[in-house]
C-alpha cells in the first residue's frame, strides 16, 4: 500500500517535471528564433558597414585628388601675389620721382605765369602809348 502511494507521488512529480521541461523547451525554441533573427540583423548591419567603408574610402580618394588639383591654382595665385607686390614696390620709385618733378616744375610754371602777366601789362601800356602818339601826330589836327 505504502509503495503504491510513493509510486503515485513519484508519477505526479514526473508529470510536473515533464510539463516544466516542455515549457523550458518552448522558451528555448523562442530564444533560438530570436537569436537567429538577431544574427540576420547583425549580418545586414555588417554588410551596410562594409558598404559605408567602401564609400568613405572612395570619398577620401576623391578629396585627395581634389586637394592635389587645387594646389596648382593656389600656388599660381601666391606667385601672382608676390609678383604684384614686387611690381608695387618697384613702381613706388618712379612715382616718387614724378611727384618730385611735379613739385620742382611748379616754380618755373609760376615764374612763366608772372612773366605772361607782366608781358600783357606791357602790351596794354604800349597800346596806350601808341594811342597817345597818334593823337599828337600832325595828321590828327
Amino acid at each position: 500500500m505504502r509503495h503504491a502511494v510513493l509510486m503515485m507521488r513519484h508519477a505526479v512529480l514526473m508529470m510536473r517535471h515533464a510539463v516544466l521541461m516542455m515549457r523550458h523547451a518552448v522558451l528555448m525554441m523562442r530564444h533560438a528564433v530570436l537569436m537567429m533573427r538577431h544574427a540576420v540583423l547583425m549580418m545586414r548591419h555588417a554588410v551596410l558597414m562594409m558598404r559605408h567603408a567602401v564609400l568613405m574610402m572612395r570619398h577620401a580618394v576623391l578629396m585627395m585628388r581634389h586637394a592635389v588639383l587645387m594646389m596648382r591654382p593656389v600656388v599660381l595665385m601666391m606667385r601672382h601675389a608676390v609678383l604684384m607686390m614686387r611690381h608695387a614696390v618697384l613702381m613706388m620709385r618712379p612715382a616718387v620721382l614724378m611727384m618730385r618733378h611735379a613739385v620742382l616744375m611748379m616754380r618755373p610754371a609760376v615764374l612763366m605765369m608772372r612773366h605772361a602777366v607782366l608781358m600783357m601789362r606791357h602790351a596794354v601800356l604800349m597800346m596806350r602809348h601808341a594811342v597817345l602818339m597818334m593823337r599828337h601826330a600832325p595828321w590828327s589836327v
